[in-house]
């Protein structure tokens, strides 16, 4: 069957179907969506303004309504991604990989060619905490967190 598959182009791409349980907290929690979104877009540019100081990329403003990730990408140390995350996570930061290279996974492999892009996001970007939950207080210790790794050397 994969070959027949394989034949007419196609290729698997896993599942990616909605749960009834799934479905049933999404539905509950549109009723919140509108205050969740100005939340996390008032955190998104407290990040913003509390980082521009240092040598970072900070992930753009981009027209959407909704902000479900910020990400950083530091400047001037390459592959210093990973040590962010740990120097962050040290400091009680929950901090992570911004992103995952989509063309490395063996169901997109060759589908598209190279994605510099999304393999430097993978390498050395930083996905710091945007929740609705995150209070301004939370959103300056992030800036402090990184502002002291800098300082440290980390970048």
């Amino acid at each position: 069957q994969a070959a027949t598959m394989q034949k007419k182009g196609a290729s698997a791409a896993g599942n990616h179907r909605l749960t009834d349980l799934g479905a049933a907290l999404g539905r509950a929690q549109l009723r919140r969506l509108d205050a969740i979104v100005d939340a996390r877009r008032a955190r998104a540019t407290e990040l913003r303004e509390g980082l521009a100081e240092l040598p970072l990329e900070l992930q753009r403003e981009h027209g959407a309504s909704n902000a479900q990730t910020f990400g950083v990408v530091p400047i001037g140390k390459a592959g210093a991604g990973e040590a962010l995350i740990a120097a962050l996570r040290a400091r009680g930061i929950q901090a992570g990989r911004l992103s995952y290279d989509l063309t490395g996974l063996p169901s997109l492999a060759g589908a598209r060619g190279e994605a510099p892009v999304a393999g430097r996001l993978a390498r050395e970007g930083v996905a710091l905490p945007l929740h609705a939950e995150l209070r301004p207080e939370d959103t300056a210790r992030v800036c402090e967190a990184l502002r002291g790794a800098h300082a440290e050397g980390v970048w």
